[in-house]
């Protein structure tokens, strides 16, 4: 292997072994679809309050 790719993979391996990456990896598309929701809600009890 090339000096470069044993570089990536210990500094891959090395992030990926981290507790905060393993919680975002689950928590981050959680928290962008709860954002996602949010804002459709608002936007259809937004529509239908106005007459």
């Amino acid at each position: 292997m090339s000096k470069v790719s044993l570089i990536i993979r210990r500094e891959y391996f090395s992030r990926v072994k981290k507790k905060s990456f393993i919680v975002m990896t689950f928590l981050g598309p959680i928290l962008f679809g709860v954002f996602y929701l949010s804002a459709i809600l608002i936007g259809i009890s937004d529509s239908t309050t106005h007459k």
